[in-house]
């Protein structure tokens, strides 16, 4: 049993565990665990829950076996025809036009791979049910395989339409980030659905639970010019409350800002994530950071991306969608507690958000401080903003400037490995990792999958 928070240790084993058994990861002591009811958000369909149950029958069987090959030294291979099969017969059941489109799509790519025809179609498809069955990406720390996963999700309608306003300001986006670096412009930004999860099945029933998919991408597919990404906002919704709150309540000292408004940033912040991954400067290559340092390389993009969409929450929208800034940065801080308190060297977004909290302390925009019952990150949202302005040009002229050993030494100074928060680190690791158990209605299975 490791412990979460050692970072070389961690660092050293990533990417290796994923011949474990256990549904658990990391490996831990303990787990705090809050109990999440998938049915809440189930469609009232009669016809589609006995679908749903042999798809997680299928995919829970697959998993069993990808998991075995790992443990054999083997690689992680699905019966694709047959979830194929399962995902089909289940489009049936569907009433939504498009809703059977893109699982006939998907379906067909299980067996004959992707088509740009079929990414482009399923982009454009105004999905009110999406059900996504295949091999998917795991935690990138995790292991190397993707493997058995599937999931359906809802849309969320009063989530969609705050994105879809949002995505109509990306002009003025893309004319901010040239305000804050000469050479920043905005990339093409991915399709994005706001839903609510309501199945869920194999890998991705396991734990940590994931807050979102980027498709295709996660189903294998790189660099296709048509992504969309599927957001579970009930998750991300419970995770704020069971995690990001309590962590910022305790660590945080920011003056008048509450948490009364974070059930609308919090969709917000996340479809600002991806905008934040779609700014760019016609350098931008991270083709020489991948050969030099992997994880690095994936910690600060995620890091970037987290930044960017930080300053267009609190520059952009929050005006738009009138956000009181002090709140926004408070719910930033909170997330950046969150992802750290998951550990270090085991996921490259963690150490990616400990980075931007070491920098934004060692440059006077945090202060750390002994409180009565532990550490607290003092903080002043202007100055917090001034901060994040600070280190997105740095991120600009390093990492999206293809300047590897600039981008690495980068990391190296505010990084895991700096130490400049051990205090902090410490008082998170007194606090059990916290997870979330999906409670779902489906026919018993035979099969002993993750989520057993």
């Amino acid at each position: 049993m490791k412990n979460r928070f050692d970072y070389e240790g961690n660092r050293r084993a990533s990417r290796e565990y994923g011949h474990r058994w256990s549904a658990f990861w990391p490996a831990a002591p303990d787990y705090e665990m809050s109990v999440m009811n998938l049915t809440d958000w189930a469609p009232t369909s009669p016809d589609l829950q006995p679908e749903l149950s042999r798809l997680r029958d299928v995919i829970e069987a697959q998993w069993s076996v990808a998991k075995q090959a790992l443990r054999n030294g083997e690689e992680a291979c699905i019966d694709a025809p047959a979830i194929a099969e399962a995902l089909r017969v289940l489009s049936t059941k569907l009433t939504n036009e498009s809703d059977v489109v893109a699982a006939t799509l998907r379906a067909h790519a299980l067996v004959a791979g992707y088509t740009d025809e079929a990414l482009k179609a399923l982009t454009g498809l105004d999905e009110r049910i999406a059900v996504v069955a295949g091999s998917l990406s795991t935690w990138f720390g995790k292991q190397k395989s993707a493997m058995p996963t599937a999931f359906a999700a809802v849309v969320d309608d009063s989530k969609q339409r705050l994105v879809e306003e949002a995505s109509g300001t990306l002009a003025d986006v893309a004319q901010h980030m040239a305000k804050l670096h000469a050479h920043l412009a905005l990339d093409n930004v991915p399709e994005f659905a706001a839903t609510n999860v309501f199945f869920m099945a194999g890998e991705g029933n396991a734990h940590p639970k994931h807050i979102a998919y980027f498709l295709p991408e996660d189903e294998g597919v790189k660099r296709s010019s048509y992504k969309k990404s599927y957001y579970f906002g009930n998750t991300h919704d419970h995770l704020v409350a069971q995690a990001t709150r309590p962590l910022a309540e305790q660590f945080l000292g920011i003056g008048s800002a509450t948490a009364a408004n974070w059930s609308r940033i919090a969709p917000l912040g996340v479809y600002a994530h991806e905008v934040g991954h779609a700014v760019r400067r016609s350098t931008t290559t991270h083709a020489e950071l991948n050969r030099r340092d992997r994880w690095a390389s994936v910690a600060l993009q995620e890091a970037a991306a987290d930044v960017f969409g930080a300053l267009v929450l609190t520059e952009v929208w929050a005006a738009t969608f009138r956000l009181d800034v002090g709140d926004v940065v408070a719910y930033y801080l909170g997330e950046c507690l969150r992802y750290t308190a998951r550990g270090l060297g085991l996921f490259p977004d963690s150490d990616g958000m400990l980075f931007q909290l070491s920098y934004l302390a060692h440059f006077g925009a945090l202060s750390l401080r002994q409180g009565a019952d532990g550490p607290v990150l003092d903080a002043q949202p202007s100055v917090v903003v001034a901060g994040l302005r600070s280190l997105g040009r740095v991120l600009a002229d390093t990492l999206l400037n293809s300047a590897p050993d600039s981008a690495v030494r980068l990391f190296e100074r505010f990084g895991p490995m700096s130490g400049s928060l051990d205090t902090l680190i410490s008082a998170l690791d007194e606090i059990p990792a916290r997870t979330i158990e999906y409670e779902q209605e489906t026919h018993a299975s035979t099969h002993e999958g993750p989520g057993r």
